[in-house]
Parts: structure tokens; sequence; C-alpha cells
């Protein structure tokens, strides 16, 4: 008889733990909505640094068109900016209205 109820009460345990492994294969089997806008980008990208921006901003498009999810926006928006906050190689600073804040030195042609 204690035997029985042992037997019944790891059936349970089981059966709880079977469920929780379908949930998480399930769960992992999906591919993100982060790795489906990666891939989008991927798609976008021509491999060249300077493309990069251009690449996110094409993906931007694409969610505005589709009507995507606000975070999946946000996400691309969020990329965008840290892109925007990358260095870039000049020698002409612009402020966000458009300012500029160091002009580029003239080229010497007194030769």
């Amino acid at each position: 008889m204690d035997v029985a109820i042992i037997e019944f009460a790891l059936l349970f345990v089981a059966l709880g733990l079977s469920k929780l492994l379908v949930m998480a294969i399930q769960h992992y089997r999906h591919r993100s909505e982060v790795d489906e806008l990666v891939g989008q980008f991927n798609i976008c990208w021509n491999g060249k640094e300077e493309d990069e921006l251009y690449a996110w901003y094409r993906v931007r498009m694409h969610l505005m068109n589709t009507n995507a999810s606000q975070r999946r926006k946000n996400y691309v928006d969020q990329r965008i900016s840290n892109l925007n906050k990358s260095k870039i190689v000049s020698k002409t600073m612009v402020t966000p209205r458009g300012e500029l804040l160091m002009k580029p030195a003239k080229k010497d042609t007194s030769y």
C-alpha cells in the first residue's frame, strides 16, 4: 500500500517535470523578435561598416510599413541611436540642430 502511494506521487512529479520540459522546448524552438530583426538587418546590410546605419534604417522603414509592434520599433531605434553615437571620421562636427561646431581646416594652396 505504501509503495503504491509513493509510485503515484512520483508519477505526478514526473508528469510535472515533463510538462516543464515541453514548455522549455517550445520556448527555445521559436526565434525571438530580436533574432528576426537581426535577420532582416543581415539581409539589408552589404557588410561595409559605413552602410550599417542605412541597413537599420531599411529595417525601420519595413517595420513602419508592416505595422509592427512598438517593442520591435524601439529595438531598431535603439540600434540606430547607438550607431549615431559612434565615432565618425570627419573634421567637421555638427550639433543636433545642424550648427557647425568646428570648421574643417582649409587646404594649403600656397605652393
